[in-house]
């Protein structure tokens, strides 16, 4: 045995949470027990597969012999537990009980503490070779080389990210290269074989390396072998000598044959012994993984950050929320009904800390108060999570020590700072709240200022002489810590050092502009090191001595108080405004001297001139107005003479400066949110028609603010200096007025599309469903006016069975109506779009007509004038057991053949391993299921779960027993699934499927094409964001979608459907801020999109903090065609 203590538990971790799972990626099997395969991970997709169920041995009879009995009873416990042992079960892989018991055994019992699975749910596959892949990762790990997780691209030619099966080797093998521990394989060493097998020999060296027995390798006497290579024959000696790799039957090594999952398995075995209690504890504390995931602990580890740890591995999908106890937020939509209530989760960002998913962090965005919090495991099916809620108490921020950490004893004959540092109990470095601190300032201006969110204090010792004393005391009575030092007050502060940085806006721009302020954020340092802030000194003759160069751009005057704290952080920036009305791009170098050490540093700067609008187009109107209409809004684009289109901020500005003008005719009346602003020359602009920021994204948009009458109007935009014009014709028809009450929509779960909700339900008792109406104006749009002499009247009617039998409606889940009180008025907001059901009796059976009619009242009155619309829902509550009920099967019947088309590609090795595929190819598996409907046709909402699925030709369809069919080979096949009625009785549901192997191609292409406003654009790192993150297009279906003619959807696992797709992206219209518009300028950042679909940044300005880029275009390119678009770095 092995009792390299210091390898156990690394070994332990790579055996129990990669070997197996890449084993069975490698030969393309689902695992049995839930095993997550490597390359579902390494592709980002999300293991759907449930555990998979053991039969229960039958249960023994119950009553034994007397004798049987008794000489049990007589048993010492020992003995009993030695008898039962002796009884060997049958194992659960058939493919075991071939080889010898104590093999067997011991690959069952690593299979039973988690560390190996089978490659199916009945078969282990001793005999299955291992990979090059496998050995790459595995190898990497033991070895602890620097991995790059991020790589999509390999020096060898055939490891490619795209690969299904082996692209989460890539990084591992790139690894191993680098490190010098493989060169490739043929003569010129551009090729890996991530397929090919790994010999013995390779295999025993890996071992002994990784067990660092490599100085044991070379003393060991090499075995009289001719199968071993020479430079392995130490290795192969010692994999004997220490069990880890037994001979062959034959007595010899057989260093060149391929490496087998069992001889990987025994010694695994012989490491980390996990079915003993010496050193294999930490194997078996490792190795077992409960059936259900639960929380098992959670603690705060920061003021912010809370740890939490489960007893299991997760998928991707698994998701952390944490809640404050108690913490809830109103239901504001509905001042009238009950008040109802949700949990509001708190924001965090969430970060998997170890590869197996088990340990997680929660960073919060604000600081944890005392008290009780909860957090809660949320994406998993529910079967799959035991303790999936877990409160912990948090305990409020604790300072434990302060310290004053001033750079000298000396500080300046002015304002000062001085810094300090407090460190709370979890040994981080926090703020002090100014509530629970005392401080103390021996000078005569004794009230310091203590920056809210800062560390540090400034004290003013303007007023002190040269030599004196002054002591700074800080006392956190809360938590009974303090702080003292004393300093001696030096001379007048001369700035000595100077560093310069950023600019800073305080009015919501990212672009330095004509006729606009910014502020040039620097710091200086005076005589004794401290950082000089006192305004007063700066400004002075003797602070810092500020010009630029050329003079005609920025209007700075040396008389103005130019250095300002316009954050409030107790650092001054430096004012500076450009001269307005600059018709041309400038830089301008900004010279910063500081006289009390000689230096000087300089900042180049760019002020944009606008661009000047040369053509305006109209977006195409589709709406209706109507007289009385408030809050429309005109989208327009408008272009430079170049073809730039100007931004939303661009195009505010060109109004705000003169260069647009906007009127109109007719009943509309223009304003916008801000009518009335300041220029860049300080010049005050009034009945301004062009939306600034606003949360509902109308920025940028000319603004209808109501319309006073009905006819012909128009919207007009003067461009100034062409006086040119450009009308866009409208017509405003008549008041709007309620009209109808139409059904409401819901969204398909398909097509994300809506759909009209029924009218008619037949519901099982004890459950509710039910629909939604909207009540339209004449035009057919949402009515929007509430306080109306229109109502709406609910009646309840009961047709047919027993009273009682709908026990309740609904409306807004708020119970309303019943047999009793069966007529109801609301007003139109509370009815409008609100959900009504109906609730079944527990036993009762009937038939039940909800009618809702749109009434309009006297006015301040009840009584009706008239009834404008009605409209009627009905409900049939039946019991199950006894009801009609014809079972459908619902599910494509005609299918893509995947295998075909994968093997084809060798980008699987069976075309009938349906497991693979459907984990791997997701996409190409059809779901599913039994409906179930009365004798009209009106569907029962609860749908029985199947049991079971068969067909008649497995080589041309596959399922997965449970939900999901996939087409393998061209053909037809009957589909049959058994479920279990609501009568419990077990039935089964046939259908006809055929398989076509025709080519894929894109049917269909869509994407959110308008232009995306990147605020944080100019800073937002870009590298390695695929399309759909959410800075680009985004996971959601309605941004981006790619669909075959299958009608399979494609979204954010393209890159694994490409090949047979063809899809392609590219970025384009790349265009750059000044200074680096001049295409040959090295220093002009790049951007491409991989094949991957992946971002390629590089950063190549001088400041490394901010892109150059202006803005770029995403272009996806497809049989469908060519879908684009445009993201705004700089608005």
């Amino acid at each position: 045995m092995i009792k390299e203590v210091s390898s156990l538990v690394s070994f332990t971790l790579l055996f129990s949470c990669l070997l197996t799972p890449l084993a069975a990626a490698e030969t393309g099997t689902q695992p049995a027990q839930g095993m997550q395969a490597e390359a579902v991970q390494q592709q980002d997709q999300e293991q759907n597969s449930g555990e998979s169920e053991q039969q229960e041995p039958e249960d023994a009879p119950e009553e034994e012999g007397e004798e049987a009995a008794e000489e049990k009873a007589d048993k010492p416990e020992a003995e009993k537990a030695e008898d039962a042992e002796d009884i060997e079960a049958p194992s659960l892989f058939k493919d075991l009980e071939e080889l010898p018991a104590e093999e067997k055994k011991r690959i069952e019992a690593l299979v039973d503490h988690g560390i190996f699975d089978g490659i199916s749910e009945e078969a282990f596959g001793p005999d299955e070779k291992l990979n090059r892949a496998q050995f790459a990762k595995i190898a990497a790990l033991v070895f602890k080389l620097e991995v790059d997780s991020t790589l999509r691209q390999s020096s060898f030619l055939d490891v490619l990210a795209e690969d299904p099966v082996h692209s989460y080797a890539l990084p591992y093998i790139e690894a191993l290269k680098e490190a010098g521990l493989t060169t490739g394989t043929g003569a010129d060493g551009k090729r890996y074989n991530p397929s090919g097998e790994v010999t013995r020999q390779e295999l025993a060296a890996f071992l002994v390396r990784g067990l660092g027995l490599e100085k044991e390798a070379e003393a060991a006497a090499a075995l009289e072998d001719d199968s071993i290579s020479d430079w392995a024959a130490g290795y192969a000696a010692l994999a004997v000598e220490k069990k880890l790799i037994p001979l062959l039957a034959d007595g010899t090594f057989g260093g060149t044959e391929p490496a087998t999952r069992k001889t990987l398995a025994l010694a695994a075995y012989e490491i980390v012994q996990p079915a003993e209690g010496k050193d294999g504890e930490e194997a078996e504390d490792e190795g077992e993984q409960p059936d259900k995931v639960s929380i098992v602990e959670v603690k705060a580890i920061k003021s912010n950050v809370v740890s939490v740890k489960l007893d299991r591995t997760v998928d991707t999908t698994a998701e952390l929320k944490i809640t404050r106890k108690g913490l809830k937020e109103d239901d504001e939509d509905d001042d009238d009904s009950e008040e109802t209530e949700e949990i509001k989760p708190l924001p965090a960002f969430v970060q998997w800390t170890d590869e197996k998913l088990t340990e997680a962090t929660m960073e919060l965005d604000e600081k944890l108060e005392k008290g009780a919090y909860i957090v809660e495991l949320t994406g998993l099916p529910d079967d799959q999570m035991n303790v999936k809620v877990f409160e912990f108490e948090a305990e409020e921020e604790r300072i434990e020590k302060i310290e004053i950490t001033a750079p000298s004893d000396t500080l300046p004959q002015s304002k000062a700072i001085v810094p300090y540092k407090a460190v709370n109990q979890y040994k981080e470095e926090t703020t002090l709240k100014a509530s629970n601190v005392n401080i103390l300032v021996g000078a005569k201006n004794s009230t310091p200022i203590m920056v809210p969110g800062s560390r540090y204090l400034i004290v003013d010792l303007t007023d002190e002489q040269p030599g004196s004393q002054v002591f700074v005391s800080l006392l956190d009575h809360k938590n009974a810590q303090s702080a003292q030092k004393t300093f001696t007050v030096g001379d007048k502060p001369r700035v000595t050092k100077l560093e310069v940085g950023e600019l800073k806006f305080n009015d919501g721009q990212s672009i330095f502009k004509t006729g606009f302020r910014a502020f040039l954020d620097f710091q200086a340092w005076d005589q004794y090191g401290n950082r000089v802030v006192d305004p007063g000194v700066l400004n002075s003759g003797t602070g810092i001595v500020v010009f630029m160069n050329p003079g005609d751009v920025i209007n700075y005057d040396k008389s103005v108080n130019n250095f300002q704290d316009i954050n409030n952080d107790g650092y001054p920036e430096l004012q500076l405004v450009a001269f307005p009305k600059l018709k041309t791009d400038k830089e301008v170098t900004v010279h910063l001297f500081g006289p009390g050490g000689g230096q000087e540093v300089t900042k180049t700067l760019k002020v944009a001139a606008p661009k000047t609008p040369a053509s305006v187009e109209f977006y195409a109107w589709d709406k209706t107005l109507a007289d009385g209409d408030v809050d429309k809004h005109v989208e327009l684009r408008v272009k430079d003479a170049s073809g730039y289109t100007l931004t939303v901020n661009e195009i505010v500005y060109a109004e705000l400066e003169g260069q647009l003008r906007i009127s109109s005719t007719g009943p509309l009346v223009l304003e916008s949110n801000a009518p009335v602003r300041t220029d860049s020359s300080g010049r005050t602009v009034g009945n301004l028609k062009i939306d600034i920021k606003a949360d509902d994204g109308e920025e940028g948009l000319i603004r209808i603010k109501e319309i006073k009458g009905r006819g012909p109007g128009s919207v007009i935009v003067h461009l100034v200096e062409l006086n040119k014009f450009e009308t866009l014709k409208l017509d405003v028809r008549e008041k709007r007025v309620p009209n109808a009450i139409v059904t409401g929509t819901d969204t398909n779960e398909d097509t994300d599309e809506k759909v009209p909700k029924p009218l008619h339900y037949s519901i099982f008792q004890n459950t509710e469903a039910g629909p939604t109406f909207k009540v339209v104006d004449q035009y057919g749009d949402d009515f929007g006016p509430e306080n109306t002499n229109f109502k709406v009247d609910l009646k309840l009617e009961r047709t047919s069975g027993e009273p009682g039998a709908v026990r309740d409606v609904k409306v807004n889940n708020k119970s309303v109506m019943n047999d009793v009180y069966s007529n109801r008025r609301f007003e139109l907001k509370d009815f409008h779009s609100r959900e009504i059901k109906y609730v079944g009796s527990l036993t009762k059976e009937g038939s039940y007509q909800l009618t809702a009619s749109l009434v309009e009242v006297e006015e301040g009155g009840q009584n009706v004038i008239r009834t404008l619309s009605s409209i009627s829902s009905t409900a049939e509550v039946v019991n199950p057991k006894t009801a009609y009920i014809d079972y459908v099967l619902d599910v494509e019947d005609s299918l893509f053949a995947a295998g075909r088309a994968l093997y084809d590609r060798n980008m699987i090795s069976s075309v009938t391993d349906a497991t693979y595929i459907m984990n791997y190819y997701k996409a190409f598996g059809a779901e599913l299921e039994v409906r179930s409907k009365n004798a009209l046709g009106t569907e029962y909402k609860p749908k029985p779960p199947v049991l079971g699925i068969t067909s008649n030709a497995t080589k041309v369809i596959g399922h997965n027993n449970s939900n999901k069919i996939i087409g393998l080979e061209s053909g037809k096949a009957k589909v049959t699934v058994f479920f279990e009625g609501f009568d419990g009785e077990i039935r089964s549901i046939s259908k006809d499927v055929v398989v076509n192997a025709d080519d894929l191609y894109v049917k269909e292409s869509k994407m959110n094409d308008s232009d995306a406003v990147k605020k944080n654009g100019s800073t937002l790192d870009w590298n390695g964001r695929t399309i759909w993150d959410p800075e680009l297009l985004g996971p959601k279906n309605n941004n981006f979608q790619i669909r075959d003619q299958y009608g399979h959807d494609i979204d954010v696992n393209l890159p694994i459907y490409n090949s047979m797709l063809d899809v392609r992206g590219f970025i384009g219209n790349v265009q750059y801020i000044e200074p680096y518009t001049d295409p040959t300028n090295p220093k002009r950042d790049k951007i491409s999109l991989g094949a991957d679909f992946k971002i390629t940044y590089v950063r190549n300005g001088d400041d490394k903090t901010k892109n150059n880029i202006k803005e770029f275009t995403l272009y996806i390119a497809s049989a469908h065609g060519i879908k684009k678009k445009r993201f705004i770095l700089y608005p």
